[in-house]
């Protein structure tokens, strides 16, 4: 996967989309760290993103810490139909 700067860059830059789909080329994590509380996809309809640390051998921990951050994030995109972890 991309370094965590293209992560950070791509979230910054997409606020104006209506569907982010990039399985597999950033890490949803690096994605999600980006986030600033008060910012908001506003048009936002459909995302599709992937984890490391989804993999068999993470702990649950961590696991639980990805999806707790993605719900967080999910809040800042009203329009949203469709999320993909």
């Amino acid at each position: 996967m991309a370094d965590p700067g293209v992560a950070a860059a791509l979230a910054r830059g997409s606020f104006g989309l209506t569907r982010l789909h990039v399985p597999y080329m950033i890490d949803a994590w690096d994605f999600f760290k980006a986030y600033q509380k008060g910012c908001a996809w506003q048009h936002l309809e459909s995302i599709s993103l992937t984890s490391a640390l989804l993999a068999p051998y993470s702990s649950n921990d961590k696991i639980s810490e990805l999806l707790c951050t993605a719900s967080e994030v999910a809040l800042g995109m009203p329009k949203l139909q469709s999320f993909a972890l």
